[in-house]
């Protein structure tokens, strides 16, 4: 029960605003033209692959749910689908499928460590 006094109040209300924070954000670099987006100097996949699992990862934490954790892997992994769409009609912008796809692999690696995470945390509750 630890975790579950954890995360709540405060916290939650943190994460949460965390995760749409990362929404936010992943938006705007996604429909910036190509040469207003900043770079990290990592391959662009990895980008997308890191900035979707933190995504996921707050957002599997944030809502307990299992509804509304369907709810937003379903709207994220539509959502960068999307955005790639878009992106024929940004400057300096080119889609990709494959693009989109490490997204909701990124996505789905941040759900899946989230959950990892809480259910080693919940056997460790238990000793």
């Amino acid at each position: 029960m630890l975790f579950e006094q954890i995360f709540s109040g405060p916290v939650l209300r943190f994460v949460r605003a965390l995760a749409w924070l990362c929404v936010l954000t992943i938006t705007v670099l996604s429909l910036l033209p190509g040469d207003e987006r900043p770079h990290t100097g990592l391959s662009g996949r990895f980008e997308h692959a890191m900035a979707y699992a933190g995504t996921g990862f707050l957002f599997w934490f944030g809502y307990s749910g299992p509804r509304d954790r369907a709810l937003f892997w379903i709207g994220l992994a539509i959502a960068s689908g999307v955005f790639e769409i878009l992106q024929n009609f940004i400057p300096g912008r080119s889609p990709s499928i494959l693009d989109a796809l490490t997204s909701t692999l990124g996505l789905t690696f941040g759900f899946m460590a989230a959950a990892l995470l809480r259910w080693g945390l919940s056997r460790g509750e238990g000793s």
